[in-house]
């Protein structure tokens, strides 16, 4: 049951309502969630004591939002009440306070917990923007969760300094988290996003970065410059509200998902609520209409054929920057089912998807819920839903948005070809000399202190002979069958390449020096059982080296080379490695 309620008069008339209801009566236990557009504390308290005062035999928990979400309305002045009302299952709430408590303790007491509740359904998850410790606990918990986590970061309608967002159970919180645990063995929680975002235009690079929430450069530059050279948007008083549609596109393990910036600061460094990482790449991306509004409508249907009782949705306040005054098209969607449905507008979501907890910018989070089993015979409005379609005209807004869509993926895709042609030889398929320093630059960007980058130089012995006697074309069926053999000889992280003539190199990031000599040795012992036609067996000779301190391709290039010419003056079809006491 979901009520939107401007004044604390009509308090007592929800109470009324709920004292003549049958399955109020009889419920094994009650939740009150409240969303409220009021941040300030004093309201808040007054609110939540006159809340108490009518409903204090019901347990609370809250969030203030940027807009709240009841069936059928969308209202920024109104306080909501939703109410659920659970026939044969229970829910324990927990709050941790992260100024006082570590992300350690609060996971292991939450895996303690998880572990002592039977049937858990699902878990609600929410958090305020001050409380950032919460992803790396969320990346805690991950693996030990075998049921749907969801929830959002709290929002409210006036935002600024003096406004935090909060969250309520036992009290008002700024810095912390509330954990809701469902549980019951006929309650059945499902629940997805999705996002309708579409990613246009360049790729580019995160290459500096403070932290796990502060960009600081986007290809070598300040990170802010890109909504100037791209949107014309520059940092002022309205920068938020012309960048927060233009989310940056990221894929993570294969999923689409969005960035938001909240702040920035004088040196153009950009701040977020959810994680970025150093080498993610990214892409502007503007809203689709169509692909937003078909994304939910999937996902209803979805829930209609589980026959949710009710729907909380969880939905970024950029979709309702987006949809400004057709914000109800998308929530009239999840109504179509004659399904309740209430929530509010926040500022991240957060759900489990394959076993990874997502933080998430501009999404859409929905939760249905049900006791007992699937009726299928659930109520649908079939007039409603195509009635509603046929709304869902595509505009031309979208249709020039699609042609700049398509004609981006072609740029895309050519753009990919021109790269690897520029990047591979034409002969082996391996990487070619350019595309080995692009690589060798790349691993030591992202390594850490206590990695190491391992390099092995291969040359093939006496190929002038090989050419001298068969031919050339001879000599390259031999490089192409090398090529191919040190490809199956290296792990998927590593890199193989053609450095020139007959010589190859192989880059093996985070690996010890005695663990690429055993790649090198198991790269010359495969080479040397080849038989290759007319030609027979051959050799190659090989050097080994590490990176250490040094930081320069040449530098490390020049080690393993060293060792190469060991190898070759030492009798040839053989590995060497390089150490500082080496003897020329």
């Amino acid at each position: 049951m979901s009520f939107m309620i401007e004044s604390q008069t009509e308090l007592k008339s929800i109470r009324d309502e709920l004292n003549g209801n049958e399955a109020f009566l009889k419920a094994q236990s009650v939740l009150l969630h409240i969303f409220s557009p009021y941040a300030e504390n004093e309201l808040l308290e007054n609110w939540i004591m006159k809340i108490n005062y009518f409903f204090g035999d019901i347990k609370i928990v809250g969030t203030t939002a940027g807009g709240m979400i009841s069936n059928n309305e969308i209202s920024f002045e109104a306080i909501e009440l939703v109410f659920f009302i659970f026939e044969k299952s229970d829910f324990e709430i927990k709050t941790y306070d992260l100024n006082v408590l570590s992300v350690e303790e609060v996971r292991n007491d939450l895996i303690d917990l998880f572990s002592n509740i039977d049937h858990i359904a699902g878990v609600e998850f929410l958090t305020t923007l001050k409380t950032n410790k919460y992803i790396s606990l969320l990346d805690l918990i991950s693996e030990n969760i075998n049921f749907p986590l969801f929830g959002a970061g709290a929002w409210c309608v006036v935002y600024d300094e003096n406004t935090l967002p909060k969250i309520f159970n036992d009290d008002i919180y700024d810095d912390s988290i509330v954990i809701i645990v469902y549980y019951g063995e006929e309650l059945h929680i499902k629940s997805d996003y999705c996002l309708g975002w579409v990613p246009l235009g360049k790729e580019m690079t995160v290459t500096s970065m403070d932290g796990d929430y502060c960009i600081n450069e986007i290809d070598g530059k300040p990170a802010v410059s890109i909504y100037e050279k791209y949107l014309k948007v520059k940092p002022d008083s309205h920068f938020f509200e012309h960048i927060s549609i233009f989310p940056m596109a990221i894929i993570r393990e294969g999923r689409l998902i969005a960035r938001t910036p909240i702040n920035y600061d004088k040196q153009g460094r950009l701040f977020f609520n959810a994680d970025v990482h150093i080498d993610d790449r990214i892409r502007l991306s503007y809203g689709n209409f169509s692909y937003i509004l078909k994304d939910s409508r999937e996902m209803s249907e979805k829930f209609s054929e589980f026959n949710a009782q009710s729907i909380l949705l969880f939905s970024c306040r950029n979709r309702l920057n987006f949809f400004g005054e057709k914000a109800m098209r998308e929530v009239e969607i999840y109504n179509e089912n004659s399904l309740v449905v209430s929530g509010y507008y926040s500022a991240s979501e957060i759900i489990s998807k394959d076993n990874k907890i997502n933080v998430l910018n501009s999404s859409l989070v929905a939760v249905a819920m049900r006791e007992g089993d699937i009726n299928l015979t659930y109520n649908c409005d079939q007039e409603k839903i195509v009635s509603n379609q046929s709304r869902e005209q595509i505009p031309y807004l979208d249709r020039l948005l699609n042609f700049l869509e398509v004609t981006t993926q072609e740029l895309e895709e050519s753009n990919r070809k021109l790269e690897k042609l520029a990047t591979s030889d034409g002969l082996t398929g391996l990487y070619n000399r350019r595309g080995l320093e692009q690589i060798f630059t790349y691993e030591m960007n992202k390594r850490t202190d206590t990695q190491n980058l391992a390099v092995i130089m291969c040359d093939v012995d006496f190929f002038k002979q090989v050419n001298d006697n068969y031919g050339h074309d001879i000599g390259d069926r031999v490089l192409k069958g090398i090529g191919h053999a040190i490809g199956k000889c290296i792990r998927k992280q590593d890199s193989a390449g053609r450095w020139g003539g007959e010589e190859f190199m192989v880059i093996l990031p985070n690996t010890k020096l005695k663990s690429a000599k055993s790649v090198a040795q198991r790269i010359r012992k495969t080479i040397a059982e080849l038989n290759f036609e007319i030609v027979g067996s051959v050799t190659v000779s090989a050097g080994v080296a590490i990176s250490d301190d040094e930081t320069l391709m040449e530098n490390v290039y020049h080690k393993a080379d060293t060792a190469l010419y060991i190898a070759k003056k030492n009798g040839r079809n053989r590995v060497e490695v390089f150490r500082d006491d080496t003897d020329l």
